[in-house]
């Protein structure tokens, strides 16, 4: 027997080591020739004993088998529950620990019906714990009843399902639990908890947060005392619905509680409770989340000085006991800058933002992180001319901070935007040229971000074939095989955008930006790289009405009329578009056909 089960081991090692279900399968192959040979009754000394099941049921929940794996576990139980049944006196029966195991199958499946299968095997360990207490025929029974390993299982597998139940039937399974231990052994403890908020919060389920917190009362009525990671796992549920956008809690509202919930860590921890140390990681979620609340309009607050008031708090923290678990990290310097940068309606924001940069030199080294954050506020500030500067510095840096891709598409989208700097669009084509000739390269952003900066410049007559020899350039790498750099919408809408003259420039004969637009179009039309949509027409439309001289008004409505022919063929005409144009006098119907606007999204389709 004992050589059986070095075998067995080693098939078990073998799933370890990443040989998967087919190592897994051979030791399931010599525990089902053990298994005939006790139905066959040729010797009872090969019997398998419980212990050879949880060898083979380990191997399966360790060869990430997902489905496969957990049924046949689960089917081979079954075969094992159904021989104790019949000999209980005989044959091994499942414990504690073989359940376990076959739970564990099921959380590892990552099935979307794992919660309710595991669920399903629970019943049945409590129907088989049942059982025993009263069939023990004067033996001492087996232990197999649920322990807080059985609960941490059953809720990993809920969580790991991303079935949309997950928050309500974990929180439910939690009191149940609670209920239950009043009966019988422990089923709640820590680790159970912790894995439980974790469960309800993995997927962004939108009310995990609130579940997560309603986990964390919950545990503390119990009477089971939560840890810093407990609370850590929380804060990160408030932080990561701070991140998403979803309605249902406001961004602002989740930042509060996460607040809220790390002020209850900091009194817990001054009054001694040092197991809930509120560290350095909690107070970079809290602050991260203020970060992400500038946007929400139902906020009055301040959210870059709440985000630097915490970050003060640290470093209060820090300074008093000198606890390394205190000291602000870089990251944490950067989740302030962050709500700095983000905070484009104070005038201000800026220069605090340089001055956290020189705070965080006191603690932490600034990484190429914290000068990409910065080179980003220039970006939706329209700061050209200071992102150039400050990237040339960095080149000049030690390696680790010298700029990457992201940080050159961010002085491009501020060269873009930046209304006060001449020939913005020409550096931003310098910068992309340089970017392709380096180790950075350029990518699609790149390539849509320098035509954005041509088709909103205003004192050039050259735009239109400067945009085009740009989407060349594109279309030429794409049929190479530079999959990554295939123009899309955006890029082609720029290029006819790019066609619009200067107001200086506008209703004057000017065929050649003409010419490029309707060029534009019939590629787009063509399908090769993508398919007009109302944008592309709107730009289209308003390049046929600047582009045509008052002399030419009865070419320029004729065009007119032929380009709305096909652009309601498509389903594109939307409220701009039928604005500009009865702003022409193009005669259209007093109620836009349903039809005309098919392909529109809603919110810009004129009522029909």
């Amino acid at each position: 027997m004992d050589q059986l089960y070095k075998v067995l081991e080693a098939w078990m090692e073998a799933c370890l080591e990443g040989h998967g279900i087919y190592a897994a399968q051979q030791a399931l192959y010599v525990l089902q020739t053990m298994e005939a040979n006790f139905d066959q009754k040729t010797s009872s000394f090969y019997t398998p004993s419980t212990s050879f099941y949880d060898i083979v049921f380990h191997a399966f929940a360790s060869c990430q088998g997902r489905r496969e794996a957990a049924e046949t576990v689960q089917s081979v139980l079954q075969r094992m529950l159904n021989r104790a049944k019949k000999s209980r006196r005989y044959y091994p029966q499942p414990t504690t620990k073989t359940f376990n195991i076959a739970l564990n199958c099921w959380a590892k499946s990552n099935e979307y019906d794992a919660g309710l299968r595991a669920e399903e095997l629970w019943q049945v360990m409590n129907d088989w714990h049942h059982n025993c207490k009263h069939e023990t025929n004067g033996k001492r029974p087996v232990e197999c009843a649920p322990n807080e390993r059985t609960m941490a299982a059953l809720v990993e597998a809920w969580g790991n399902s991303g079935h949309e139940d997950t928050p309500q039937r974990v929180l439910l399974l939690l009191q149940q639990a609670i209920d239950q231990q009043k009966f019988q052994t422990q089923l709640v403890n820590a680790i159970v908890f912790t894995n439980a908020i974790r469960a309800v919060t993995r997927r962004k389920h939108p009310l995990g947060a609130e579940k997560a917190e309603e986990i964390l009362r919950l545990m503390q009525q119990s009477h089971v005392q939560p840890n810093t990671r407990t609370y850590a796992a929380v804060l990160h549920a408030y932080m990561t619905t701070a991140e998403s956008n979803q309605l249902l809690i406001s961004k602002t509202h989740a930042a509060e509680r996460a607040t809220a919930i790390l002020q209850q860590m900091i009194q817990k921890y001054r009054e001694g409770a040092a197991d809930v140390k509120p560290n350095v990681y909690c107070f970079t979620t809290c602050i991260a989340a203020w970060a992400r609340c500038q946007n929400d309009d139902d906020t009055e607050l301040k959210p870059q000085e709440i985000a630097e008031g915490l970050w003060d708090e640290l470093l209060q923290l820090y300074l008093e006991s000198s606890d390394p678990a205190f000291r602000p990290s870089v990251e944490a310097g950067n989740a302030v800058l962050m709500a700095w940068m983000r905070a484009t309606h104070v005038a201000e924001a800026m220069d605090r933002g340089n001055d956290v940069l020189v705070r965080m030199r006191q603690y932490a080294k600034p990484d190429l992180r914290s000068y990409n954050i910065l080179l980003n506020g220039m970006n939706w500030r329209g700061m050209g001319g200071e992102s150039l500067k400050l990237i040339e510095w960095m080149e000049q840096q030690r390696p680790e901070l010298r700029p990457d891709r992201f940080s050159f598409n961010s002085v491009l989208a501020a060269l873009a935007k930046d209304r006060t700097l001449p020939n913005a669009q020409e550096q931003a084509e310098v910068i992309l040229r340089r970017m392709e000739f380096s180790s950075v390269g350029a990518d699609q952003f790149s390539y849509a971000t320098v035509l954005d900066a041509w088709s909103r410049s205003e004192d050039t007559t050259d735009k239109a074939r400067r945009a085009e020899a740009l989407v060349q350039v594109m279309m030429d790498r794409y049929v190479s095989g530079e999959s990554q750099i295939k123009p899309d919408n955006f890029i082609f809408s720029n290029w006819i955008k790019a066609c619009i003259p200067c107001k200086r420039n506008r209703h004057q004969n000017d065929d050649a930006s003409r010419i490029s637009a309707f060029r534009a179009m019939e590629i787009v039309k063509s399908g090769q790289y993508c398919k007009p949509n109302y944008v592309t027409y709107t730009n289209l439309f308003r390049v046929i009405l600047y582009t045509h001289s008052k002399e030419q008004e009865q070419e320029c409505r004729q065009l007119l009329n032929q380009t709305l022919v096909e652009c309601a063929d498509g389903g594109h005409v939307s409220i701009g578009i039928r604005d500009l144009l009865q702003s022409s006098n193009v005669s259209l119907p007093s109620a836009i056909p349903a039809s005309w606007s098919r392909s529109v999204p809603l919110r810009d389709r004129p009522l029909s």
